[in-house]
């Protein structure tokens, strides 16, 4: 009979199979990485990297949604408003430098927008604000809203994160209000 890996495990052999990835894409591009690579380097098998992941790219992608369902339950216990959690979005990213620098860096970063916006429709839900918006509507809204941080936060990574987390918060509301404005 078969045992079920316990959760704990499991956690651990992710953690290893995404350490494995990020450690192989500082030498080369994702394109020369086989899932091969991935497991020898992570001490797994094949077999247990598709257990958890359909391919390179998903493995990525699960870290990041990681990141964001940490910083989501990181605000839901701070309890303020918008305005007052915005420094904490550039802090997570700080957090997270090296990995953002090297999705940037392998052309990556785009999978990064692929979570980013179920992250900006689960703020907006943290934060109960009012909409006149249809559900559709939102969905445009979401997108926008997290294309539009997520490149400031690529062009803030790239210019050496010489702003503090709360300029750029600053800077964020800046941009809102002039958007809001915009006639």
């Amino acid at each position: 009979m078969k045992k079920k890996a316990s959760s704990t495990q499991t956690a651990y052999l992710k953690t290893c199979i995404q350490e494995s990835l990020l450690n192989l894409l500082r030498d080369k591009p994702i394109g020369q990485i086989t899932i091969t690579d991935i497991a020898r380097n992570a001490g797994a098998s094949r077999m247990t990297i598709y257990r958890y992941y359909d391919n390179k790219e998903d493995i990525i992608r699960n870290q990041i949604k990681d990141l964001c369902q940490s910083y989501i339950l990181t605000i839901r216990q701070l309890n303020l408003d918008a305005v007052a959690l915005a420094p904490y979005l550039f802090d997570a990213f700080r957090k997270n430098e090296d990995l953002i620098k090297l999705l940037i860096n392998r052309h990556l970063f785009g999978l990064i927008s692929e979570y980013f916006a179920t992250y900006a429709e689960e703020f907006s839900i943290v934060m109960g604000k009012k909409s006149k918006l249809t559900k559709h509507e939102h969905q445009y809204s979401y997108g926008y809203t997290a294309a539009g941080i997520l490149s400031m936060i690529k062009i803030w990574v790239e210019n050496g994160m010489q702003e503090s987390n709360e300029e750029m918060a600053n800077i964020l509301m800046k941009v809102k209000l002039e958007q809001a404005n915009f006639k």
